[in-house]
């Protein structure tokens, strides 16, 4: 282990430094003990950012094998309602957190966007009272007021969940696109639960598609390997595999790949794959295999730092507030360098 100590000569002079190094080393290695023959030859994806990376040949898959089944395309017209949304920290009082968010809304008809709308920018001001009269549990509660990456996961879901349920009841016959996995949260109210859009999405005979564009699951990543060779729309059931690891899941996940070129996707449906993935290859555009309406939803709902600074200014001319003077904790303290030199 390389170090470097710089002690002044005295009252230090009786120091041994590598005495000192050596039983750092010894400590370290006899802690977690690295065992770095075993990277000898394997595949490598080098992140520029620490976000996970998957290659774009595939891993190497030879001790894996799953059923890979075709998605046919269903030539039937199919409204494609695509919904996501976006959450953004604004600012603090005293006793509370500022935030905004939007949701987008995209429609696809037989492989043509139709229409989007842009739901917001909406203000929510989350302070106790406000945790308190979300029926939510005592200590999550508290968690969403104090943790901001919480308080914007709740204010996400409840925002998506209203959208998604309102639009399964106004169409039918759709396939309603969700960006994320098909689960339950805990962070739902009581009147836009999850279980509630499900049973109007089989009232009203719509197709409920969750499509994920990453998974943190190893085991997913070397199957969606075995489909990124195939010339054609398929798709791997991994329910089995899922459904062991990870909690809340609804319906049925599978791997899908949409087109030729196309990366290989999460996609999670209630029932039969057939006919929502059918529906979805014809009534939608899929460039690289991601379905373009839930593209132009995402785009519809991200913030610019227009919209935030306009916020700002709403904020101040609309409740007289007074804007305060802040300090970089982080940056006074250890200056201005980043954490990584590259």
């Amino acid at each position: 282990m390389n170090t470097q100590l710089n002690l002044p000569t005295s009252p230090f002079a009786t120091i041994n430094l590598g005495e000192i190094v050596d039983r750092f080393d010894r400590a370290i290695n006899a802690t977690l003990a690295p065992k770095l023959d075993a990277l000898m030859g394997k595949q490598v994806v080098f992140s520029p950012d620490e976000n996970e990376f998957s290659p774009m040949e595939g891993w190497e898959s030879k001790n894996y094998h799953a059923d890979i089944q075709p998605i046919a395309g269903i030539d039937e017209p199919t409204p494609i309602a695509a919904i996501d949304s976006s959450c953004v920290f604004i600012g603090d009082t005293a006793d509370g957190s500022i935030y905004s968010a939007k949701c987008g809304l995209a429609i696809s008809f037989m492989g043509r966007p139709v229409m989007h709308f842009k739901i917001g920018p909406m203000i929510f001001y989350i302070n106790d009272d406000v945790v308190r009269s979300s029926h939510l549990d005592c200590k999550l509660a508290k968690f969403a007021l104090f943790d901001t990456s919480a308080a914007k996961r709740m204010i996400r879901v409840r925002v998506e969940r209203v959208i998604q349920n309102e639009i399964s009841k106004y169409l039918a016959n759709a396939v309603i696109l969700v960006d994320g996995s098909l689960k339950s949260s805990i962070f739902e109210d009581r009147d836009n639960r999850f279980k509630h859009i499900l049973q109007t999405c089989r009232t009203n005979n719509n197709y409920l598609v969750g499509i994920s564009k990453t998974t943190k699951l190893k085991v997913l990543e070397q199957l969606a390997s075995l489909l990124i060779q195939k010339n054609t729309p398929c798709y791997i059931d991994v329910e089995s595999i899922v459904k062991n690891l990870v909690s809340n899941v609804v319906g049925r996940p599978l791997l899908a790949k949409f087109s030729n070129n196309g990366l290989v996707l999460r996609t999670d449906v209630l029932n039969e794959p057939s006919e929502p993935l059918g529906r979805l290859l014809v009534n939608d555009s899929l460039s690289h295999g991601y379905p373009e309406s839930l593209r132009l939803a995402h785009h519809v709902s991200v913030f610019t730092k227009t919209d935030v600074s306009c916020i700002r200014s709403f904020i101040i001319s609309k409740f007289n507030t007074r804007e305060m003077m802040y300090e970089d904790v982080r940056r006074t303290l250890l200056g201005s360098l980043s954490a990584r030199g590259f």
